[in-house]
């Protein structure tokens, strides 16, 4: 049955080349190429059959390929997992004489799942492992994708990007939190230039004060009386 009759899931999109399109922080963890998503206990709600299967950090996402379509399962909604299991023991003499075709799908592993559905009912399904994988690995991811609850930080960093103040509208506490260690740096920086802008100009006076102390103590010194260079002395200490 394709994933259209499964209208008790909500619908995912899926890329041209038959991949799920992932949200802003989910990360795909591990793809089932063939399972079938049973109701274990409600008769009412439609399977899906001959589904790859793909675990992200988010979803567990049922891609039809033939139809390009898709139904996913957020992980926020399953209540618990349960280990692999096989319904009924599965007898190797009997596979022997029995073809492919007439297999049930009860002779393959599955991993029940109690979930959540909307307004407040509790439903039981089974995704059934058609194709040959470790369902072992699979739950283990699948635990751990459940008790990183990846979703909620997604949820949570959203409105870190935040709408777009409107012209002229006051800036929110946050923001103000945000800023204000920031100008508090460029003022410091600034400050921080200020003083060694001034300390070279200190310095640079002091040069200059000893050039013209070491230039008078050389006058004196020397006792010269030439008047064109002492008209020359006057005019440099004039600059």
């Amino acid at each position: 049955m394709s994933v259209a009759a499964a209208d008790w899931l909500p619908s995912a999109a899926v890329t041209a080349s038959g991949r799920p399109v992932l949200s802003a922080g989910e990360i795909e963890r591990q793809l089932l190429p063939l399972v079938d998503l049973e109701p274990e206990e409600n008769p009412r709600l439609a399977p899906l059959r001959g589904c790859l299967l793909a675990l992200t950090s988010h979803r567990l996402v049922f891609l039809h390929e033939a139809s390009l379509s898709a139904r996913a399962l957020p992980l926020a909604s399953i209540v618990h997992p349960y280990p692999p299991h096989r319904r009924h023991n599965h007898n190797p003499l009997r596979s022997l004489f029995s073809s492919s075709s007439s297999s049930s799908s009860s002779h393959h592993p599955r991993i029940r799942i109690q979930i959540s559905l909307p307004p407040s009912r509790s439903e039981v399904v089974a995704v059934v492992v058609t194709c040959k994988a470790d369902v072992d690995v699979f739950y283990g991811r699948l635990l751990e994708a459940i008790r990183a609850r990846a979703w909620e930080a997604a949820a949570a960093a959203a409105p870190a990007g935040g709408a777009p103040v409107a012209e002229g509208a006051a800036p929110a506490e946050e923001d103000l939190a945000i800023r204000m260690p920031v100008v508090g740096v460029a003022g410091i920086l600034r400050k921080e230039q200020e003083t060694w802008e001034s300390a070279g100009q200190n310095l640079q006076d002091a040069f200059q004060d000893l050039n013209i102390f070491l230039l008078l103590r050389h006058v004196l010194r020397n006792r010269l009386t030439d008047a064109s260079f002492i008209l020359f002395i006057i005019s440099w200490l004039t600059l």
